[in-house]
């Protein structure tokens, strides 16, 4: 809609690339705040479990970690649809808006949520597998008696 009311390529392609940096900035400022808190719930709930619970937190390296991915997020999933979007002529984008899409975007599409699906799989199975790890060392005789006498 943008190009058939004649914005140019340079223009939408510094919209996509802006759009998709906000979302991953906004969405890691959001996971700041989120870590934070569960750290001070985890803290405050196993403190008398966890040996030096005072110095569980994040540091500068996890903080720069994140924006790393986020910027690289943002980059990546903002080139990719903006590329399609600038190389479509207005007949097309029109024709697909309408219910009548190419063959090309529906394969690029599936590309994408495809991958998507498979990077959730990926996480989910990671989280997974973490919290049986946790789980086992919890179980895990220590050598050592826990309780006071």
């Amino acid at each position: 809609m943008r190009t058939a009311l004649g914005a140019g390529r340079g223009s939408l392609f510094r919209q996509f690339l802006t759009e998709s940096l906000v979302l991953a900035l906004a969405a890691s400022v959001a996971a700041v705040f989120i870590a934070l808190g569960m750290t001070k719930v985890l803290v405050t709930l196993a403190a008398t479990q966890i040996p030096r619970a005072f110095e569980i937190g994040l540091d500068w390296t996890a903080f720069l970690f994140l924006l790393t991915v986020a910027v690289t997020t943002g980059l990546a999933f903002g080139v990719v649809p903006a590329l399609y979007a600038t190389k479509s002529n207005v007949a097309g984008t029109l024709n697909a808006a309408s219910g009548r899409s190419s063959r090309g975007s529906v394969a690029i599409n599936g590309g994408l949520v495809a991958t998507e699906i498979a990077l959730a799989f990926i996480l989910l199975t990671g989280a997974g597998l973490l919290l049986r790890a946790l789980m086992s060392l919890h179980r895990a005789p220590t050598g050592m008696a826990a309780e006071r006498s």
